[in-house]
């Protein structure tokens, strides 16, 4: 089965309901952030009781000032659902993302930094077709944009604070 995107949102917010149902199977993507200034910690559940897995926070209070983490499941069941974080901090931003055609995690990489270019190292895929997923978020008060690196697709943009980004490989 092909890998693609079914449907994505973003808010500047806590709680977003997927546009359409999710199907039984699909990738659920969530990609947590906040964009104040702190280290934060996130949590994530939604309304299918789908139990996630997370990648390493990427804290950027040190140098951006925005932090993100990304959760990750495969859908338990066909049908509505609403995605919800919990959030330490004080501007949370939230973008989910369903993908049909993928049904484990590979490899991930994360890297902080400053400036709109968005890159968090190589990495080398092993399985013959693959979804590459990138997010960035940024300080509130930099003003900076951003764009999808070359090759990448975007997936959501929420104001001057928030990218998402995919790629699929083989």
């Amino acid at each position: 089965m092909p890998i693609s995107l079914v449907q994505s949102r973003s808010v500047a917010g806590l709680s977003l309901a997927y546009t359409g149902n999710v199907t039984l199977g699909n990738l659920l993507v969530i990609a947590a952030g906040n964009a104040a200034g702190a280290a934060v910690t996130f949590g994530n559940s939604d309304s299918q009781g789908n139990t996630y897995s997370s990648l390493p926070l990427v804290d950027g209070s040190g140098i951006s000032a925005a932090s993100g983490q990304l959760f990750f499941s495969i859908a338990k069941a066909t049908g509505a659902n609403t995605v919800t974080i919990t959030d330490t901090g004080l501007s949370p931003q939230l973008l989910i993302h369903e993908f049909s055609g993928v049904t484990l995690q590979d490899k991930a990489h994360s890297a902080v930094g400053s400036g709109s270019a968005q890159d968090s190292g190589p990495g080398t895929t092993v399985i013959a077709n693959e979804l590459l997923f990138g997010f960035v978020f940024n300080n509130i008060s930099s003003g900076a944009t951003f764009t999808p690196g070359a090759g990448w697709t975007q997936a959501e943009i929420l104001g001057l604070n928030a990218l998402t980004e995919y790629q699929i490989v083989s």
